[in-house]
């Protein structure tokens, strides 16, 4: 009896520790990606603050949004893709906050607030997930919360699924270097036939800290097109570039891209700035902005459990990029 008694106390105190252990564990792996998230939140706070709200979202917690946007409004619609040797295809802005919210963190369709930016601290030339078919190119935000582990990302999404047309922008493929695509976009109401004659051409590449995309093949739009695409030099800027005429063609694109994790003096323990309320809520009633009409999305940006695609089978691993991505070759909206 009293061999027993010893080995239940210590059976016991194994489970115990175990336990304990697991739930360390796991409050400490949300901590790093909220830090990350921080980071970001603290650094971009600034040139951020007079172009919209941080505001709390059910979902993904602490985001912003723009103001004073139509109802056509959408991310990565008004600007200009740019093909370059350094980064593919990069998405140039007309909107003077472009230069942060389309190359850092990711664009998510909230139920309470329609889109809104989710922060994340790594540059990429865009993060959009591409279908392309049928004469038509199309784009839309990548999720928001998978797991990029190797140097490749092909895409998460069937192009003809609700969960990626009904967020997407397509153009004509003639139309897709235009200087102003928004003047070329089709009607949210066809995209669904549109999408059913496209494929996930979605391809990044990661070297080191540079991100390139090369989804859209330089070559084959050439052939279809008739046109010659040119890369165009790239010039590292020292501060933000504000956005300019849409010229016909360019010589030179001025990318700036700071990294606000090394940024001098910035604290990664820092809380994040105070909610920048909407006029219409009272000062100090601690309430984000009431919700608006937010038409008919589905809210499918969160996969459902079970439907996140396994890592890229054959590549080696790498940290996560921009603080979280999807691999894989499972398509999300089946």
């Amino acid at each position: 009896m009293k061999h027993r008694g010893l080995t239940s106390r210590h059976l016991k105190r194994a489970l115990l520790i175990a336990l304990a252990a697991s739930v360390l564990f796991c409050l400490w792996v949300p901590a790093g990606a909220r830090a990350q998230t921080t980071v970001a939140i603290t650094y971009f706070d600034e040139p951020l603050a007079p172009y919209g709200y941080w505001v709390e979202d059910p979902d993904y917690g602490r985001v912003w949004r723009p103001r004073e946007r139509g109802q056509e409004w959408g991310p990565y619609r008004y600007g200009r893709w740019v093909y370059t040797s350094e980064y593919g295809w990069v998405w140039v802005s007309e909107e003077p906050w472009g230069w942060v919210v389309y190359h850092y963190g990711r664009w998510v369709w909230s139920s309470r607030y329609g889109w809104v930016w989710v922060a994340g601290d790594a540059w990429g030339p865009a993060w959009v997930e591409w279908c392309y078919g049928d004469g038509y190119v199309g784009w839309a935000p990548m999720p928001p919360d998978p797991y990029w582990p190797g140097p490749y990302y092909y895409g998460s999404y069937e192009c003809s699924s609700p969960a990626y047309y009904s967020r997407a922008v397509f153009v004509a493929e003639a139309h897709f270097m235009a200087p102003r695509v928004s003047v070329h976009v089709v009607a949210p109401s066809g995209n669904a036939a549109i999408a059913r004659g496209a494929v996930n051409v979605t391809s990044y590449s990661r070297s080191g800290a540079a991100i390139a995309n090369r989804s859209i093949d330089v070559a084959k739009l050439q052939a279809r097109t008739g046109v010659a695409i040119r890369p165009v030099r790239v010039v590292q800027a020292q501060g933000p570039v504000a956005p300019g005429p849409a010229a016909a063609s360019l010589r030179e694109l001025r990318i700036y891209r700071p990294t606000p994790a090394a940024t001098r003096g910035l604290d990664l323990g820092a809380r994040p700035p105070p909610l920048k309320l909407d006029p219409d809520v009272p000062a100090g009633s601690g309430q984000s902005p009431p919700p608006f009409d937010t038409g008919s999305l589905p809210s499918l940006d969160r996969p459902a459990p079970g439907l996140s695609p396994p890592p890229l089978g054959g590549i080696g691993g790498g940290p996560p990029v921009g603080g979280g991505l999807l691999g894989g070759g499972r398509r999300l909206g089946r």
